[in-house]
């Protein structure tokens, strides 16, 4: 008896070894129009990034927020655990800015941009949607939408739309 007691504790011991030795798995992306770009994390992340930064077109200006017109590229993705701190899900008209203007501090939560409203005119039409969240991989101009935002600029199957928007 005591041998098959000896087993079962080396088959055990053998299990949380291999378990604890599995590699962890990447968070996947939750951006489904196929870029490949914007993940949330629920925990802070030091990142480097490196963007050819766009050049300002004569309506558009430089800078964070505040007056012009910007334009760029319109995608969608998952929405969840934004960077300004807040749960939202696909159903809503919300949006992730670039990062570049987008300009998160030491702590995300506190960006000035969280909660403003933006004005995007797409193919399809315009949406006024709430500012929840960073957008890491895109660039000056960009804006990464809720399903539900990027459906009253153009059909998801689109996946990417070139944009003009606003701060409202």
């Amino acid at each position: 008896m005591a041998s098959s007691q000896f087993l079962v504790l080396i088959f055990l011991i053998a299990l949380i070894s291999m378990a604890l030795a599995a590699p962890v798995p990447e968070e996947h992306d939750r951006h489904r129009s196929g870029h490949g770009r914007h993940t949330t994390t629920e925990e802070p992340t030091a990142t480097t990034t490196t963007a050819h930064e766009a050049e300002p077109t004569e309506h558009s200006s430089k800078g964070n927020s505040g007056k012009g017109s910007f334009n760029g590229d319109g995608t969608w993705y998952d929405v969840g655990l934004g960077s300004c701190g807040w749960n939202n899900d696909n159903s809503e008209l919300v949006a992730a800015v670039n990062h570049v203007q987008m300009a998160n501090g030491g702590n995300p939560n506190n960006n000035p941009n969280c909660g403003k409203t933006i004005t995007i005119n797409g193919p399809k039409g315009s949406v006024n949607v709430k500012v929840v969240d960073t957008c890491p991989g895109c660039s000056y101009g960009d804006i990464d939408l809720s399903p539900a935002a990027f459906e009253k600029i153009a059909d998801l199957s689109a996946g990417r739309v070139q944009i003009d928007w606003t701060f409202a």
